[in-house]
């Protein structure tokens, strides 16, 4: 099977149908920086190949994967497509896709067609339809897709886990066939066994002894049973904790590198919250009244207010010198006036101090008589008009004192600025400069210093921030490398270790408590079955039976070396291939040889890379891994290739990231050489965000560059699009 092509349609961030990878029959790269959609390449095949969900399980997940730039560019009644689509080599040409039709029906509501998964392939007979499943099924099935697709390098150990050597062996052997014979003739010689057995305790010679021998045997297979049973299930447990400690192990430096990168993003964040806090600590806007902020611009109208009140001051104390001026003009009128009131009476006509109004007078004049001399005046004497015209004059003079004093009252109530707004003005401008001149002077250059400090920790809160992305994304990547596993895992297993040790150990010492105590009963066991075969019966019959139950005892046993024989040829075949292609991928660095072992007792075969001289290498590098296991899938890929004469793509996301820069170049050349179909999704030969076209150029494989298109708004997934070009053809 050679993959020709790949479409993606609208699946996550693969906007439209321009996104088209085309492949040769050797090595083709996609690179891209991490964010830039490369996982998705290998998701978007996963999620074409997947046979195993259905209809409605795919329908409902259908939203999931559709382009958020799509959707969000959809008017309602529009229809958009999801759709992947592969073409392929495989006994002729072929291709599958898998289609759902998206439509917009409200704003926020979308209908999803039923699921369309169609196949296509060039026969004889001409061009046929059949159904995408089976298309897949008949030509790239999901244990052939075990053995082809690989999402991080922890997942590149095709032989670990309990079932993979099973996997393994149905697939590209004939060794599977042996488990038929084995338990067709255990079968048969259990058959044997029970007749003879039973034969025994009717014949008169054995009788006796066939029946004890049977009953020991019966209860001794009860407890052998029994204890296998218990051996298994600790087994398993003890596998499940070496599995767990061997992922431990193998990622010690990922976990160490996890801790670091842990305490590193816990500082950044507690730095950043430091810095959102002191940024936060004066709200800008209600600072504007509750800190005077508002009044900034204010000292140049405070120097104004300032003058104006000088100018006030100074106008009120010129206009009040004006009226002071004025009103001693008026007292001065008033004052002679008063003066020549007091001459109306000169000093001969002034009454006496004793005589204090006008009431005697006018009882002088009725009475016609001067009580001052006693003296008559008759009417129209010369006294009589004395008395009248002084009593005239004196009422005159009274009258005009009144009016004078009643001018002088007037004049002292006379004010020309009856309120105090001016000085209140003035008091204002006082208390407006000193201390508050200052202080609304240092507004300014408080909110300067404020805006000052924010920018530089706003400046600073935006590259912690940045640190933080780059350090939840080294996380990411970490978890990817080490198996995409969860965080929480991460933290779970590094808390999980003691307590996983110890419950292993525990049940290793119980395993090996009942495998002493296992082999003391089958010892026991054999020792009664030799007893029993041992018998000397009396009838024929007993004698057939004895002699055809250790035939089919012996045809057993050489089945199950004959199986096990032909399954160590097996892998024993399969090291020789991995070790050749580990020759070619590592021509100029150490890389050992690859060794296999197998566990007869759990039925699970393991690789290590050891030294020509026999020393296990406890500790390989990553890239001596990935190397290994990439040598191992090839030798696998030969082996299907010999059982099916079909050839199968090796599809890797991120495998090859502990690679470092020198390795990259010689390494992929080296299988593009291979001649055998690679598809590796990569973020080698890129640098700052930049790829190293320098390095590129000297490769001879075909090479695809994705990444985001610019202008994306980094928290709205609606504007994140991936774009591919081919950026290096083939040689």
């Amino acid at each position: 099977m050679i993959i020709r092509r790949i479409e993606i349609e609208n699946f996550r961030s693969y906007y439209g149908n321009e996104n088209v990878f085309k492949f040769g029959e050797g090595l083709t790269l996609i690179i891209g920086d991490n964010g830039d959609g490369k996982t998705t390449v290998f998701e978007a095949l996963q999620w074409l190949l997947d046979i195993s969900s259905t209809d409605d399980a795919q329908k409902s997940h259908a939203l999931d994967n559709f382009s958020e730039m799509r959707k969000s560019k959809l008017e309602i009644g529009e229809s958009a497509n999801l759709r992947v689509k592969m073409d392929f080599e495989h006994d002729g040409h072929k291709s599958v896709e898998k289609l759902f039709v998206i439509t917009k029906k409200g704003e926020d509501y979308y209908d999803v067609s039923d699921i369309k998964f169609k196949g296509k392939e060039d026969t004889d007979e001409g061009r046929l339809s059949p159904d995408g499943r089976g298309l897949i099924k008949r030509c790239f099935d999901a244990e052939m897709q075990h053995f082809s697709m690989f999402k991080g390098e922890s997942r590149l150990d095709v032989l670990d886990g309990p079932k993979a050597l099973k996997m393994l062996v149905d697939k590209y052997s004939d060794i599977k066939y042996f488990d038929e014979l084995v338990n067709l003739t255990s079968n048969f010689e259990s058959s044997a066994d029970k007749a003879f057995r039973k034969e025994s305790k009717n014949d008169e010679n054995t009788r006796s002894e066939a029946i004890r021998f049977d009953n020991e045997l019966t209860k001794l297979s009860g407890e052998i049973q029994d204890i296998r049973k218990q051996i298994k299930e600790l087994s398993t447990a003890v596998s499940s904790y070496e599995t767990m400690l061997k992922d431990l192990e193998q990622n010690q430096d990922t976990r160490d590198r996890y801790n670091e990168l842990s305490q590193a993003l816990a500082g950044k964040k507690a730095n950043a919250t430091s810095l959102k806090a002191s940024i936060d600590k004066v709200n800008l806007n209600t600072s504007l009244l509750d800190q005077y902020w508002i009044m900034c611009a204010f000292p140049d109208i405070l120097s104004a207010f300032k003058d104006k009140c000088a100018q006030l001051r100074r106008e009120k104390e010129r206009l009040h010198d004006e009226f002071l001026l004025e009103r001693g003009k008026e007292q001065g009128e008033l004052d002679a006036l008063k003066k020549e009131n007091e001459s109306l009476l000169n000093d001969d006509a002034k009454l006496p101090w004793y005589i204090p109004d006008d009431k005697y007078m006018k009882e002088m004049i009725m009475v016609h008589r001067c009580k001052v001399c006693n003296t008559p005046a008759p009417e129209g004497s010369e006294a009589y008009r004395f008395m009248v015209n002084k009593l005239e004059e004196y009422k005159k003079h009274i009258n005009e004192r009144a009016r004078i004093k009643e001018e002088q009252v007037k004049l002292s109530k006379k004010q020309l600025f009856t309120e105090e707004y001016i000085d209140e003005i003035n008091v204002l401008a006082n208390r407006l400069s000193g201390p508050e001149e200052a202080f609304i002077s240092g507004i300014a250059n408080d909110i300067n210093d404020r805006l000052e400090v924010v920018s530089r920790k706003s400046d600073e809160l935006s590259q912690v921030k940045k640190d933080i992305e780059e350090i939840e994304e080294d996380i990411s990547r970490l978890l990817i490398q080490a198996g995409n596993i969860s965080e929480e895992m991460m933290k779970k297993n590094n808390s999980d270790v003691n307590n996983m040790f110890r419950r292993k150990n525990e049940a290793e010492l119980e395993i090996k408590d009942l495998e002493f105590d296992l082999k003391g009963k089958l010892n026991r066991e054999a020792e009664v079955k030799e007893k029993m075969v041992n018998l000397k019966p009396g009838n024929s019959l007993s004698r057939l039976y004895q002699k055809v139950h250790f035939a089919f005892d012996q045809i057993a046993q050489a089945s199950m070396r004959a199986k096990d024989k032909n399954l160590y040829n097996f892998l024993n075949a399969l090291r020789e291939g991995a070790n050749l292609y580990m020759d070619r991928l590592s021509t100029k660095d150490f890389h050992g040889e690859v060794s296999l072992f197998y566990k007869k007792d759990k039925e699970e075969a393991g690789i290590r890379l050891k030294s020509s001289n026999g020393t296990y290498i406890t500790k390989p590098s990553d890239s001596q891994k990935t190397v290994m296991y990439i040598s191992i899938l090839f030798a696998v890929s030969d082996f299907a290739h010999k059982k099916t004469d079909e050839e199968y793509p090796l599809i890797f996301d991120a495998a090859t990231s502990s690679f470092g820069d020198a390795k990259e170049e010689e390494f992929y050349n080296i299988i593009n050489d291979v001649k055998k179909q690679c598809i590796v999704i990569t973020k080698d030969f890129i640098t700052g965000g930049k790829v190293r076209m320098n390095d590129v150029d000297k490769l001879t494989c075909r090479v695809y560059r994705i990444q985001k298109a610019e202008g994306f708004n980094s928290s709205d997934l609606s504007t994140i699009r991936t774009l591919v070009k081919e950026i290096k053809t083939e040689d």
